[in-house]
Parts: structure tokens; C-alpha cells; sequence
């Protein structure tokens, strides 16, 4: 498969309409970028009204999102879930996605970035496999806030660390001397 990165305005990406099998962002938490008040103002639907447009609508399309705990309810609203407590979004037909059921929420999982906490947001569309599997999705609700993703183990990313040692190569030797 063919895999293209690209950094850019997460606004206006220069790809075509349904092009695009996953994307992975990093999205602003309101801090080093615009102010948490510009984010849930506009920003976040502009994000994932593009993301909307440049994902495929077949089962292979998916958006891995990591936002900060305090940001992602709006974050989730901005994808056309509807969050007790905050506003409706806007409706702007150049900002909002086509459907209320453009995306299915399959994985909330908590992270913790030093001090800040965070949350990694899995969303497929509906007609995904993991989509269909998931009871909450063609309703619009959220799957609960978890610690582990769905195939992780008991052990959460301490598995992870084996894996890194096992593909690790060999120790060299360091200036010609035995380490």
C-alpha cells in the first residue's frame, strides 16, 4: 500500500473529495495553537467538516484523532455527535458534515501527555466492520471513556515496550571499545 505524508492546514487539505483511506491528527488542545476559545469556535468544525470531504465513505474510511480531555466534547460535536451539556454546533453548510451519521465513535481511550490529559478518539463510518459490531453506533451516542484500546491487553502499552526490544538491533560497539 501506498503511504503519503503530508503536513499542511488541516482546514484546506489539497486533496481531492473521498481520497483518502485514514487520517491521524494531532489536533490543536488550545494552547500553542489559536486559543481554546477559537478551537471550539470554529476551528474544530472547519477540521472535521475537511476531514468529512477528503475521507473515503466506504467501510475504509477512518480518523484517529488526539485531542485534550478538557476539548473533546467539542471535538465530538464537531464530528455530528450530539454532547449533553454543550450547544448544538452551528448549522453552516460550509462547515458541517453532510450527515449527523457520517462517523461511528468505535474507541475513546484516555492518554496521559506528562501532565496534561488526553484522549485518542477512533471514529470509522458506519458500514465499517468495527462500525457494525459496535452497539452504540446508528444512534449517535459514545462508547465510554476507557484505559485501553480494544486490542490491547491487560498490560495497556507495556507490551509495547517488548515489541521495541525485540525489532531493537544489536548493541555496537562504541569507539572501538567493548560497551
Amino acid at each position: 500500500a501506498k503511504l503519503e505524508l503530508m503536513q499542511g492546514d488541516a482546514r484546506r487539505l489539497p486533496l481531492p473529495d473521498d481520497s483518502v483511506d485514514v487520517i491521524l491528527c494531532d489536533v490543536p488542545f488550545g494552547r500553542q495553537f489559536l486559543s481554546v476559545e477559537e478551537c471550539r469556535n470554529g476551528l474544530y468544525d472547519q477540521v472535521l467538516a475537511e476531514f468529512d470531504r477528503v475521507i473515503v465513505k466506504t467501510c475504509n474510511g477512518r480518523a484517529i484523532l488526539l485531542c485534550s480531555l478538557e476539548q473533546e466534547l467539542w471535538l465530538l460535536r464537531s464530528a455530528g455527535f450530539t454532547v449533553e451539556g454543550l450547544p448544538p454546533r452551528p448549522e453552516d453548510p460550509k462547515i458541517a458534515p453532510k450527515s449527523a451519521q457520517s462517523w461511528c465513535c468505535v474507541c475513546r481511550r484516555e492518554v496521559k501527555l506528562g501532565p496534561l490529559e488526553a484522549v485518542l478518539i477512533v471514529l470509522h463510518r458506519p458500514d465499517s466492520l468495527l462500525a457494525k459490531e459496535q452497539k452504540h453506533c446508528g444512534d449517535g451516542s459514545l462508547p465510554p471513556i476507557s484505559k485501553r484500546l480494544w486490542w490491547e491487553t491487560s498490560a495497556g502499552r507495556g507490551d509495547w515496550a517488548s515489541l521495541k526490544i525485540a525489532d531493537r538491533p544489536p548493541m555496537q560497539l562504541a569507539r572501538g571499545r567493548e560497551i
